[in-house]
């Protein structure tokens, strides 16, 4: 190779790198067409105008920050989601001073955090350039510039604080100096604080979330200005340059302006008496006027909703905001005239050449790629190369290709049918939680005040109730809302998660929202919100006389569902990637017999990157090309076997082994199992067996024996997973279960018994003889693992922990118990919650050391268990008698327990162990353990 290639070479990799580099810094160009120009607004948050009228607008997760002329041209844009110095994480709030710099608070998360580790200040200039951090505020997770107005421009104020903080910190940013200290501390928690305003030097007012404007009077108290009712429920409150106050309500959707003399009297009013019941001022008797009603504001948006969440005013005292029902930008002027609309952005001519230069960038570097590529190829074609490497090199990017167009139709083939399976489950949801829930109380919520009310609160519990507090497996990820129009306008009535305020207008409804209200149809659909995107179903709430009040709406995070299509599609492409691998292998050793019948086997691999894998290469070869035919004819069965077995596979396979006991072992999949895995842990286990269920058996004809052994269990089997419990195995009538808590397994045994009853009643119904069964649980250490041998594994748990709780279910028989739990369950599941009595100690067959043991009783199960709990003193007295040695005391209380409760069989069974031992002597070094025999 000569010098001179060498140096075309090295100049091609230097232009290749350097283009790829720079398309990589500008990949964000790359989300749009290189021709290109509109600047779309992606979950626009808030928008802010300085005295110009330029709009620096925060959108995309509060992670882009874009400054705008009025006309909409971008005239610079900033990323967040970055750490470094100068960046921004997320810009949580903006505020200009008179000169057009820029002021963000960048709140700051690290790394899997959920919660804000700091506040910082940071300073741009107008062109965008990053000036200084002026402050940071570390474990800090609020931070807000306020309305508050400096004459001279030479300030600015923003509130600080940290979690559960009581006082917020106001400070004050010295615009020349570059430098932010305390003010003043204002006495309104982080919980409560909505928004401040006024005038410095002058008054300061606070908007809180118990619907109050207060005026700070010190550091320290308030005074009330306006509270609600009887007043609309101010939201936030602003001031013009006048120092006029302005607030707005989310109750009627109004803007209000407050009456000069009020603001600057200070006493308490309410809207609609003046001051202290006194006209004031001239202001006809009223505390405050609507400035913009909401008739005029739907004017003027040009849409029946609207929602400002945020609202800045500039110098001329025009208001910005960015309605986010419709995602547009609106500035405001005092007269009520549009000042600027703003429905998209333009680049400058500047950004638009950046653009441009970046997929200019990617192109050359393709280009580039693509000009090594063809000449490596057209070596190796032209010069002396093995055959073997000139096959690999053909065939290579034919199995990749083949590979991606079937992992391809695959996922497409069923990706959205469980697409689909997720919002009919939805809609299902959706229906019956608008069955369950009282649309009664919905109508009882109509303002913030309500928020505190009682009707909000069952409806909360209504609401999470649905979802039984997101305890369960299929509920984990959901979340509900509960919905109302307003004056046109869809609110949240109760939020469980708190996200939303009461009343609070909801501007990412979708159609579903309104069909539900409006036509009384249960529909869903996807919407988005600053935070992620959703899939929603919603359906109407109705009220006892059966009218729509509003309605309810339940909703998954999409991310889920594409966590769930990324775990899908990778094990798919794992499977083919396996699968194609042998065959890959075969074709690389016999790939001087393919290149002889190339174009012979070219349309065959084109048939299956189509998704053909019924094609079969006719056979009739002897020679290696027959064998070959016979190996791409294998491939593409595996493929097919494989990949039904995948979509089977996921389908069944939890139905044989428990999902929790995969879990436990951290595997992913049954299909990893492996002999051997295992892991040791405590846990409770838990045996039932039906009474007598062998003599039954004898009785019944073989198919009658499963339609019964089937009924029974179908009714156990969900009470033991509600509970928090997985079943191991059925042996017969026998259930072996596992629980991770004791408390949850005694809780089961409990359920149980309440299902056994409503199961008896229908045998009742049917002519058939109730059953009893017996319950046994015992707490401690266990192996899970999985054994057997290559043939044939199992998964299973190996203990004595697991031998105990079977011997315990075998008692129960003997003591005449429903229940009975070791003396670790008592003591680990909270027994002292529960109607339970000692049967003392017992040395079951097989263990050396005695055991405590407990009989759980269930009153309501018949009469003698009501009355032994009447008698469990008496007998616990004469136990503890039995265990002393003190057998004649002893026999005078289970006698006496007897008297009262003829029934009970364990009374009767310690009175005839007293009275054996009265006869014959007590043994020597009897402590009351009872040795059992039988198992």
């Amino acid at each position: 190779m000569s010098l001179d290639v060498i140096k075309k070479i090295l100049l091609l990799f230097a232009v290749f790198a350097a283009a790829a580099f720079f398309a990589i810094a500008g990949r964000e160009e790359l989300e749009r067409g290189p021709f290109d120009g509109a600047f779309r607004f992606r979950s626009p948050y808030w928008a802010i105008a300085d005295d110009s009228q330029n709009v620096l607008l925060v959108d995309r997760e509060c992670r882009r920050l874009t400054l705008m002329s009025s006309g909409g041209e971008v005239l610079w844009t900033k990323t967040g989601g970055r750490r470094s110095h100068g960046e921004a994480f997320e810009y949580y709030d903006t505020k200009f001073d008179s000169r057009g710099n820029i002021y963000v608070i960048n709140a700051v998360k690290e790394f899997g955090a959920s919660d804000y580790s700091r506040m910082e200040v940071l300073k741009y200039s107008p062109n965008g350039a990053f000036v200084k951090k002026i402050a940071s505020h570390e474990n800090c997770d609020f931070g807000s510039f306020l309305n508050i107005r400096d004459a001279s421009g030479a300030a600015l104020f923003y509130t600080c604080a940290g979690r559960d903080s009581q006082k917020m910190e106001l400070m004050k940013i010295d615009c020349a100096a570059n430098s932010a200290g305390g003010f003043m501390k204002i006495p309104v928690s982080t919980d409560n604080f909505r928004i401040a305003a006024g005038v410095y030097p002058g008054e300061i007012f606070v908007s809180t979330l118990d619907g109050r404007i207060s005026r700070v009077v010190s550091e320290g108290s308030l005074e009330t200005c306006l509270s609600s009712p009887p007043a609309p429920f101010p939201d936030q409150v602003w001031a013009d340059s006048n120092g006029r106050l302005y607030f707005n309500s989310f109750d009627d959707m109004n803007i209000y302006r407050v009456s000069e003399a009020v603001r600057r009297a200070g006493f308490f009013f309410d809207g609609e008496s003046g001051v202290d019941g006194k006209d004031v001022g001239g202001s006809g008797g009223s505390s405050f006027e609507v400035f913009l009603s909401l008739d005029k504001i739907k004017k003027i948006v040009g849409a029946e909703s609207y929602f400002f969440k945020w609202i800045s005013v500039n110098g001329p005292d025009e208001i910005t905001a960015v309605n986010l029902s419709d995602g547009k930008i609106l500035s405001i002027r005092p007269d009520g005239s549009i000042a600027a609309r703003i429905t998209v952005g333009s680049y400058s001519a500047e950004l638009f050449a950046y653009h441009i230069a970046v997929w200019l960038a990617l192109a050359a570097a393709a280009l580039i790629f693509l000009y090594f590529l063809a000449r490596v190829y057209y070596t190796v074609f032209t010069k002396s190369t093995s055959i073997i490497i000139q096959n690999i090199a053909v065939f290579t990017p034919i199995l990749v290709i083949s590979i991606y167009l079937t992992a391809a139709t695959i996922y497409n083939f069923i990706y959205p049918k469980y697409e689909d399976e997720i919002r009919n489950k939805l809609l299902t949801v959706a229906q019956a939680a608008g069955a369950l829930v009282d649309g009664g109380l919905v109508s009882a919520i109509n303002s913030r005040n309500d928020g505190i009310s009682s009707a909000f609160d069952q409806l909360g519990v209504q609401l999470r109730g649905v979802l039984n507090e997101n305890r369960d497996v299929w509920n984990a990820k959901l979340s509900v809302m509960a919905f109302k129009k307003r004056n046109g306008i869809l609110h949240v009535a109760c939020d469980p998660i708190g996200n939303y305020l009461t009343m609070e207008p909801y501007p990412y409804a979708i159609r579903a929202h309104h069909d539900a209200i409006d036509n009384t149809k249960v529909s869903g659909g996807k919407f988005s919100d600053p935070d992620a995107e959703y899939m929603t179903a919603v359906a109407p709430l109705k009220n006892a006389a059966g009218e729509i009040t509003g309605a309810i709406g339940v909703a998954v995070d999409y991310n889920v569902i594409r966590e769930l299509d990324g775990f899908f599609v990778a094990r798919v492409v794992r499977g083919i990637i396996i699968a194609l691998a042998a065959n890959f292998t075969l074709l690389i050793l016999i790939s001087y017999f393919l290149f002889v019948s190339l174009r012979a086997m070219r349309g065959t691999v084109k048939q299956i990157t189509g998704g053909d894998f019924d094609v079969q290469i006719p056979a009739g070869r002897e020679d290696e090309l027959g064998e070959l035919g016979a190996g791409i004819n294998f491939m593409t069965k595996s493929l097919k076997e494989y990949i039904s077995k995948i979509v089977k596979l996921n389908e069944s396979y939890y139905r044989f082994v428990p999902r929790n006991f995969l879990e436990l072992l951290n595997i992913e999949s049954a299909v990893t199992t492996k002999l051997g895995d295992n892991v040791s842990r405590e846990m409770a286990v838990l045996f039932s067996d039906i009474r007598g269920f062998s003599a039954m058996s004898e009785k019944m004809p073989p198919q009658q024996n499963f339609n019964f052994i089937n009924s029974y269990l179908g009714c156990m089997g969900p009470v033991i997973r509600k509970n928090g419990g997985f079943i191991d195995k059925y042996i017969g009538g026998i259930i072996m279960a596992l629980f991770e808590r004791p408390a949850e397994a005694m809780k089961c045994s409990l359920a149980m018994a309440d299902k056994l009853a409503e199961f008896n009643l229908q045998r009742s119904r049917s002519g058939e003889e109730p059953i009893a069964i017996g319950v046994g649980i015992h707490f401690g250490e266990l192996m899970l693992g999985i054994v057997g041998e290559h043939e044939r594994i199992s998964a299973t748990v190996i203990s004595d922990t697991v031998n105990l709780a079977s011997r315990l279910e075998g008692l129960c028989k003997h003591y005449g118990a429903a229940i009975i739990v070791s003396g670790r369950i008592a003591e680990n599941a909270g027994a002292e919650n529960y109607d339970t009595r000692p049967l003392g100690r017992v040395m079951v067959k097989g263990k050396k050391d005695p055991v405590d043991i407990v009989e759980v009783i269930i009153p309501g199960l018949d009469g003698c268990c009501k009355l032994k709990s009447e008698t469990k003193e008496l007998f616990a007295a004469g136990l503890k008698k039995y265990c002393a040695a003190d057998i004649a005391g002893a026999l005078r209380a289970f006698k006496e327990t007897l008297e009262k409760n003829p029934a009970d069989a364990a009374a009767a069974l310690f009175a005839k162990k007293c009275e054996e031992m009265l006869r014959n002597g007590v043994p020597e070094g009897f402590a009351g353990v009872d040795k059992l025999t039988a198992k």
